[in-house]
């Protein structure tokens, strides 16, 4: 009876952290999707303002916004098509925040802009949500955050753009 308890034992503890290692390497898919967030913005910081720059949507310029961004780098022929959510499988979508009351956001990612104040401020910067309306004729500093299983915020980092 005790080696029967003693098999069943292991193998409860073999099956949750097979269960564990899953959903660890989901996480690890998600912040992956963040990081080339965060390569491609930071890659066009400095060339955005050039003139003939290749990806118009992009470009920093006169009545620019998030939103022809966005869609061009998600779209057909931008660099983040194909990227898929690890736990759901669909496509990957971004969300404003990532919010633990929603376990619907879990594998997303969030994109924050984040906005300097006058230095002397008791807060150096203010966090805010990126929404299509949002301008990109000027540099701005985007903060790209994973949404881990639970919903929770997992930062990757914070390039400029």
């Amino acid at each position: 009876m005790f080696l029967l308890l003693l098999v069943a034992a292991l193998t409860g503890a073999a099956w949750v952290g097979l269960l564990a290692y899953r959903e660890g390497v989901k996480e690890e898919h998600a912040k992956r999707m963040g990081e080339a967030w965060v390569q491609w913005l930071s890659s066009q910081a400095g060339k955005r303002a050039d003139d003939g720059y290749g990806h118009a949507p992009c470009a920093a310029r006169a009545g620019a916004t998030w939103r022809g961004c966005r869609e061009w780098l998600t779209g057909p022929e931008g660099p983040m098509t194909g990227q898929r959510n690890a736990f759901t499988g669909a496509a990957m979508r971004l969300v404003t925040v990532c919010d633990p009351r929603d376990r619907g956001t879990a594998g997303m990612l969030s994109l924050e802009k984040v906005t300097p104040l006058p230095a002397g401020m008791a807060v150096p910067f203010i966090v805010s949500p990126l929404t299509d309306a949002d301008a990109i004729d000027q540099r701005l500093v985007i903060r790209v955050t994973a949404c881990d299983k639970g919903s929770g915020s997992i930062r990757i980092g914070e390039p400029e753009f």
